[in-house]
């Protein structure tokens, strides 16, 4: 699947728009597919990321948000035989909309706080733990809703931390700032100068500036004047490992929110756009963060002694982080992904946890009986095989999750030859019957081969098990032959990689 995103970023808008939708393009990319983002404004060093990720970017020569901006977005997707268009962004309101509607596109519009006076997109996003359906009562019939922290967008940088959990420290010493990409009216600088009159020992901070900020010049000097020890990067590559060795930050509502409840670091959260409030009184209310207000209004004597009651209360701190760790679980691009691909299921890597799950499924009567060997499996034969299949570089294992994260089935591929590998799939009872087996070989096959070298995928079937025969040749497995195996007739299906890419460009 391919995808068109527009949006943009510049000193006043930020770059967090920009940084969201490069958090589904990643997992678009992961599954074999591409991403190419168009831009009304240049920027170098967001261009040269955007270039190190993968993705592909095309430039707009009309004003951002306008018709002539839908119409030229439109033919982009012709280009480059996207299925759909992603859009971010304030400027683009009802008309936009209608006009990409009305080329017959299909459009995910991401939104914060219903700023749009109607919408006819085909999904509407709203990751926002504050977001509310009453937001988009004037919509279209056919546009669905995808609304809260289930959704959130998280770059790979950040989903690779999935399951981490927080130390939280007695002593707090390291500070991580972040104000966004442009921080125009300079917050950063006033908390390093009110910052200097705390008196905490051994005080570290960690000042992350965007390249879109206008005042890099002062905050190094405020930097090399300050009493306590700083370090200010600018376009950091490694923001989640910056948040993992934190303590405590110091943050700007928005995106950057989520982040830093995956990875459980207590905050402080400062307002800095309107659309911004609603959001951190919500996570403030939760005990997730502690909000401040508008950045404008707090005055220093307040943020300071919130800082410090902070720093010395580690309760409190590892209660934040807590509740962090369970609002936000990483796997929102995954459902998004479900949602523009219309199928019903998602793959996560097989897990030491799943042992006892896939040993159930694999003794079920009738997954036993469409096995080449019959037998019931031991507890002890099971839990062996399985810790090879984790530790076996050739074995690609996986488990099909639904829509509401419920575990339904595997798939396991197992390279035979250099070019060749074999594959196996099974559904757990209660969701056999519906379809489901032949999305789970779909997906099974397409993600292998975006992610592998392999030529072909084979399979072996007993003859008598009709049902599956036709499955695979539903997902245009062809028949080869048949053989004995374990001494049962067994039907050889193989499908090769030019039919997997036809399946996957389509």
């Amino acid at each position: 699947m391919n995808l068109i995103i527009r949006s943009d970023a510049s000193v006043e808008i930020g770059t967090g728009h920009i940084m969201r939708c490069l958090a589904l393009a990643q997992a678009l990319q992961e599954q074999g597919g591409q991403a190419v983002f168009v831009l009304a404004n240049k920027s170098s060093a967001l261009e040269n990321r955007l270039l190190l990720e993968g993705m592909q970017v095309v430039y707009l020569s009309v004003e951002s948000g306008s018709t002539e901006d839908a119409k030229q977005t439109i033919d982009f997707t012709l280009t480059f035989n996207a299925q759909w268009v992603v859009v971010d962004g304030y400027q683009f309101g009802s008309e936009y909309q209608k006009t990409i509607k009305n080329s017959g596109v299909n459009l995910l519009f991401i939104d914060d706080y219903g700023h749009a006076e109607t919408y006819s997109a085909d999904l509407v996003l709203n990751q926002n733990i504050s977001a509310q359906p009453e937001w988009y009562q004037y919509r279209s019939p056919h546009t669905q809703l995808l609304l809260g922290e289930r959704y959130t967008l998280l770059r790979k940088e950040f989903t690779t931390w999935r399951g981490y959990q927080k130390h939280i420290t007695d002593n707090v010493e390291n500070i991580l700032i972040t104000l966004g990409g442009s921080d125009p009216n300079n917050v950063t600088g006033r908390i390093l100068e009110a910052l200097q009159l705390v008196k905490i020992p051994s005080l570290h901070l960690t000042v992350v500036i965007g390249g879109s900020n206008p005042h890099h010049k002062s905050l190094e000097y405020l930097a090399h004047k300050c009493i306590h020890s700083i370090r200010l990067l600018k376009n950091v590559a490694d923001m989640s490992q910056l948040i993992a060795d934190a303590d405590l930050a110091i943050a700007a509502g928005g995106s950057t929110n989520w982040e830093l409840a995956l990875l459980g670091l207590p905050s402080l959260i400062l307002t800095l756009a309107e659309n911004q409030s609603a959001i951190a009184q919500t996570l403030h209310e939760k005990g997730i963060v502690i909000s401040l207000g508008h950045a404008e209004e707090v005055k220093q004597e307040d943020f300071l002694y919130q800082f410090e009651s902070l720093c010395y209360d580690r309760q409190k701190r590892e209660k934040m982080s807590q509740a962090g760790q369970t609002l936000i679980d990483g796997k929102g691009c995954d459902r998004i992904l479900v949602k523009l691909q219309e199928a019903p299921l998602r793959l996560r890597p097989v897990s030491d946890q799943d042992c006892k799950l896939i040993w159930h499924w694999s003794n079920e009567p009738t997954t036993r009986k469409a096995s080449f060997q019959t037998a019931l499996i031991s507890w002890d034969d099971h839990t062996q095989w399985f810790q090879q299949k984790l530790q076996d570089l050739d074995c690609y294992f996986w488990i099909a999750m639904n829509e509401q994260d419920q575990p339904i089935g595997q798939v396991r591929l197992e390279a035979i030859s250099p070019q060749v590998a074999q594959i196996s799939i099974s559904i757990d009872t209660k969701y056999r019957r519906n379809g489901l087996g032949t999305h789970l070989l779909t997906l099974g096959v397409q993600t292998f081969l975006s992610q592998t070298q392999f030529l072909s995928i084979s399979a072996w079937i007993k003859s008598d098990n009709l049902a599956s025969c036709q499955m695979f040749e539903k997902v245009d497995f062809i028949k080869i032959g048949s053989e004995y195996r374990g001494g049962e007739l067994a039907v050889h299906y193989q499908f090769s990689r030019r039919e997997a890419w036809e399946c996957i460009t389509l």
